[in-house]
């Protein structure tokens, strides 16, 4: 079953949420007022520094940083995980039986089918981030592996620093081992996170590696060897991809680093959420507002601190895991750090820009919520109840291209607002699908604006707008979408 979390406190006045609201606002109009036009929706400025303070700028406050704070040890539980199956364990069993199904017999089998697969999902997602250590070293000692192939004279050269002093220069073989401390810090978090989602989902099984071995074999998971284990047609290096992003959507989210590309997302999409369905005194919290594909929560939580009731849902668990691990687990802004970008090897300026670390939240999510009505739900968005009809907006936010059919999409958001309601879009159309085996369709803009007609939207003037998603504005490699904006109306009658 899917999952909610729910904070609902009324009985708190309002007037901080107001504060918080046009905080966010005017965040928005002072990066209009920077460029020399009105429009948000012009251009997206990267960032020129990457950190305002200087002494965060270079190796040194690095190195200080790795030596002190990657001495802490994981969980032993977890750490034990990592050496989950061996060469007796076997064959899968292949004969279907699940000890862990408690479902009556009287349940459909579409119900026991979406069961099974939801738990499959949770498994693999929990393996791979136990697994994210092990993948690291992997391809650490990989790159190693290269160096130590050079001509020794190759390697000579990558040891020698340059004649004038660069605080930010690194010898090959350093680079390397810091590379392996960060991700070791990145470990750490992961394996905080994965205790409290075995708390969260009351799973207490997965903290041993007995238990974790068990749950793959049920799951149709190879447990001998987690480097190489196959789910379905997915193998596990397309998840551990899941966790390196993952912790890059940290950044996009929850940093301080990345206010202005939020600002260019998510600050559009409530300037016209403000303009088409304003918040007063009269309705604060009466509004529903649903954010599909709503990743670790942002939106929504910005959304819930303008006056809405706001509904955040998400089917990935690699998301969910870390969503309720930040909205549960922070307690001050800036708690936790990680090393975003410490796999990323391609189109660096120096060693620095690939191994700085980011700490998270920029905010704290409960201190924002005292008098809100907010609300989780994880499942997937093509199969939510009809708690969730009668919706008077859905705003979308590079989510309609994560769906191999788009039009099952478009139908459902019109299925769930009520006459007159408004859907928000703001995204590309990267087809998620496009390039594995699987079902994907891929509309055309002027196809969706159709399709979106004939089902009962009113869509008028849509917009391109330039938008980053999770970009490392440190890299030589800068990508930019033209991202797909409009608004339309439910305007249909039933």
């Amino acid at each position: 079953m899917p999952l909610r979390i729910l904070q609902n406190t009324n009985e708190m006045s309002q007037p901080a949420n107001t504060c918080e609201e046009k905080s966010f606002h005017s965040k928005l109009r002072s990066h209009q007022g920077a460029s020399n036009h009105s429009d948000p929706r012009v251009r997206l400025k990267p960032s020129q520094t990457i950190n305002d303070n200087p002494e965060r700028n270079n190796l040194k406050w690095l190195k200080d940083i790795v030596d002190t704070e990657c001495q802490e040890k994981i969980p032993e539980e977890i750490e034990s995980l990592q050496n989950t199956g061996s060469a007796n364990d076997g064959d899968i069993d292949a004969s279907g039986d699940d000890t862990c199904d408690s479902s009556s017999p009287s349940q459909d089998a579409s119900g026991e089918s979406a069961r099974k697969n939801d738990r499959t999902q949770f498994i693999v997602a929990y393996a791979t981030y136990v697994n994210y250590q092990r993948e690291s070293d992997y391809q650490i000692n990989q790159l190693r592996r290269n160096l130590e192939s050079l001509p020794p004279i190759h390697q000579k050269w990558l040891q020698s620093p340059p004649p004038e002093e660069d605080a930010n220069w690194l010898s090959q073989n350093d680079r390397l081992t810091y590379m392996r401390n960060c991700t070791t810090y990145n470990y750490k978090l992961i394996c905080d996170m994965l205790v409290s989602s075995v708390s969260f989902w009351s799973v207490p099984e997965l903290k041993t590696s007995e238990g974790l071995k068990k749950e793959l074999r049920e799951v149709k998971c190879h447990p001998n060897d987690l480097h190489d284990f196959v789910v379905k047609d997915y193998k596990s290096k397309f998840n551990t991809e899941k966790v390196r992003s993952t912790l890059q959507q940290i950044v996009r989210e929850w940093s301080e680093e990345y206010e202005l590309e939020r600002v260019q997302s998510y600050g559009i999409i409530l300037q016209e959420l403000k303009k088409r369905l304003p918040v007063d005194d009269s309705n604060w919290n009466q509004i529903r507002v649903l954010c599909p594909g709503s990743g670790l929560g942002r939106l929504p939580l910005e959304i819930c601190l303008a006056g809405y009731e706001s509904i955040a849902n998400e089917n990935s668990y690699f998301m969910m895991m870390m969503c309720q691990f930040i909205l549960r687990k922070s307690t001050r802004k800036n708690q936790f750090l990680i090393f975003p970008w410490v796999h990323e090897v391609n189109n660096l300026i120096n060693p620095f820009y690939q191994l700085r670390p980011v700490y998270f939240p920029d905010v704290l999510p409960g201190d924002r919520l005292p008098n809100s009505k907010f609300e989780c739900y994880f499942g997937d968005f093509l199969e939510l109840d009809n708690d969730y009809h009668n919706l008077d907006a859905i705003c979308t936010c590079f989510f309609i291209d994560t769906a191999s059919n788009i039009i099952e999409v478009i139908e459902k958001i019109y299925e769930l607002l009520k006459p007159g309601g408004i859907w928000i879009n703001l995204g590309p159309l990267l087809y998620h699908y496009s390039e594995i085996n699987e079902m994907s369709l891929e509309l055309t803009l002027t196809q969706i604006l159709n399709v979106s007609r004939i089902i009962g939207f009113d869509i008028q003037n849509p917009t391109l707008v330039e938008s980053g998603y999770a970009n490392d504005y440190a890299s030589i490699l800068q990508v930019v979408y033209r991202s797909v904006f409009f608004c339309g109306r439910e305007g249909r009658e039933r």
